[in-house]
C-alpha cells in the first residue's frame, strides 16, 4: 500500500491503524489543523467544528489541564456521544482549593495527571464550557456554585510509552494526554491526536501553541500518558461512595494476594450496581466482596459472613469499572473489599490516597479504610490518612 496521508473520519469509518503511516482523530479538518499537519490543502474551505477547535492557555501553568480536557473530547466525538466545548477552567478551579482538603494548586502552578485523574473519577466533571468559560484570573473552588457534570468517567487507562502502545491507544479511544520535559527545568502538557510515520512525529493539539497544534517527535521521552476508555452519560440517580476524592499517590504492592476494604454509609433506597477501583496488576484476579459492618464501626473479619460480588480480571493500569453480577440492596453502614492476586510476576497492587506535602492534603479518618490481615482481621488504615482506591457506586 503507497504511504498516503489519510483524515480518518472516526463517526463513520472504522480504519486499521496498521494500515495508514498517517493517522488523526478528526471528523473534519479545520483551517488551523490543515496549515500545521497539512492534512488538507490548506485553502480549501472546511467547516470548523466545535468540538476540535483549537484551544489557547494564554499564561504559564494550566497545560495539563487543556491536555487532560482534550483527551475527553476526542473520546467523546469518537464514540459520537458529545460535539461541544469542556471547561479547562472548572477543572482548573476544582484544583485551587481554600478549605485545607485537596489539592491547592493555582492556575500558575502547573499540575499533572493525578490531578485530572482525580477529577473526572470523583464525579467532579467533566462540564460544559458554556457553564464555566475559560479566562487566566485564579479561582478557588466553590461547592454551592457547582455546574451539573455532562458525563461520568469510569475508566482511565496508563499508556505505555513506546510508540506502538500509543498509537494503539489513540486509534481506540480517541486522544492521549501526555507530559514531556519541554526544557530543563519545565514540563508541558499535550494531547496526541494522531501520527506521522513518513517524519517520524506525533500530531498533537497544544494550548500553548499559536495554532492550538504542533508536533512531536516520536524520540520525545514521554511522561504519564493517559486515555479515557469509559465514559458514561450523567445519571442522577447514581451516587459514588469513595474516600480517594482527590486521586491516587501510590500504590500498596505485595507478592501475596492483597485484600483492602473502604467502608461507607449507605442511603436508604439503593443497589450496589458497581465498583471502580486503582491497579497496576495487568490480568491478575480480583475478587470483591460486601463485608458487614459491626456496631462498633469494626468490620467482620469473618469471610462467611462477607457477599461474594464479582470476579474478573485487572484490564489494565489505572481506575477500572467493574459491573457488579450480584446487584444488592444496601443501607446504613457497609463496606467494599477488593482481594487481588499477583500475576506473571506482577505485584498485587491497589492505589491509596494519602496528603503528600505536595499540594494534597487528605484527612486521617478513623473506620473508613481497612487492610485484611486474615489471623488479624482487619486494620484500620484511616488513622494513618491512607484512604484507599475503591469506590461504590449506587443507584436508586
Amino acid at each position: 500500500m503507497k504511504t498516503k496521508k489519510i483524515v480518518n473520519i472516526i463517526t463513520s469509518l472504522i480504519v486499521s491503524a496498521a494500515l495508514s503511516s498517517t493517522f488523526a482523530v478528526f471528523n473534519h479538518c479545520n483551517n488551523e489543523a490543515q496549515k500545521v499537519f497539512g492534512m488538507c490543502d490548506s485553502e480549501q474551505s472546511i467547516e470548523i467544528k466545535n468540538e476540535l477547535k483549537p484551544k489557547r492557555q494564554l499564561i504559564n501553568g494550566p497545560c495539563w489541564a487543556f491536555s487532560a480536557i482534550a483527551a475527553l473530547e476526542t473520546y467523546l466525538v469518537k464514540h459520537n456521544m458529545y460535539t461541544g466545548s469542556l471547561s479547562e477552567k472548572d477543572l482548573l478551579n476544582w484544583a485551587h482549593r481554600s478549605d485545607g482538603m485537596g489539592w491547592n494548586v493555582s492556575i500558575k502552578n502547573g499540575g499533572f495527571g493525578l490531578i485530572s485523574d482525580a477529577y473526572f473519577t470523583s464525579g467532579a466533571g467533566p462540564v460544559s464550557e458554556t457553564e464555566v468559560p475559560y479566562n487566566v484570573n485564579d479561582a478557588f473552588y466553590d461547592q454551592n456554585s457547582r455546574a451539573t457534570p455532562l458525563f461520568c468517567v469510569r475508566g482511565i487507562k496508563i499508556v505505555d510509552s513506546n510508540v506502538e502502545s500509543i498509537k494503539e491507544a489513540v486509534s481506540k479511544f480517541g486522544g492521549v494526554t501526555v507530559g514531556y520535559n519541554a526544557s530543563k527545568n519545565s514540563s508541558h502538557g499535550v494531547c496526541i491526536i494522531g501520527w506521522d510515520d513518513k517524519h517520524e512525529q506525533w500530531l498533537v493539539k497544544d494550548s500553548s501553541a499559536n495554532s492550538g497544534y504542533s508536533k512531536l517527535p516520536y524520540s520525545t521521552k514521554l511522561l504519564s500518558c493517559r486515555a479515557f476508555t469509559d465514559v458514561r452519560k450523567f445519571d442522577k440517580n447514581e451516587t459514588i461512595y469513595q474516600h480517594d476524592t482527590f486521586g491516587i499517590v501510590g500504590l500498596f504492592e505485595n507478592t501475596r494476594s492483597i485484600t483492602y476494604a473502604n467502608a461507607f454509609d449507605f442511603k436508604p433506597g439503593e443497589t450496589l450496581d458497581s465498583v471502580m477501583m486503582y491497579s497496576d496488576s495487568v490480568e491478575a484476579d480480583y475478587n470483591i466482596y460486601y463485608v458487614p459492618v459491626l456496631e462498633d464501626g469494626t468490620l467482620n473479619s469473618s469471610k462467611s459472613s462477607w457477599t461474594h460480588l464479582k470476579s474478573g480480571k485487572v484490564p489494565f493500569n489505572g481506575y477500572f469499572t467493574a459491573e457488579l453480577n450480584n446487584k444488592l440492596h444496601v443501607a446504613g453502614k457497609g463496606a467494599i473489599a477488593v482481594e487481588i492476586s499477583p500475576c506473571n510476576e506482577k505485584k498485587a497492587s491497589l492505589g491509596f490516597s494519602k496528603s503528600n506535602g505536595k499540594g494534597l492534603t487528605v484527612p486521617a479518618e478513623k473506620g473508613k479504610s481497612f487492610f485484611y490481615s486474615g489471623s488479624k482481621g482487619f486494620v484500620d488504615q484511616g488513622c494513618q490518612g491512607i484512604m484507599l482506591a475503591i469506590k461504590a457506586i449506587t443507584k436508586k
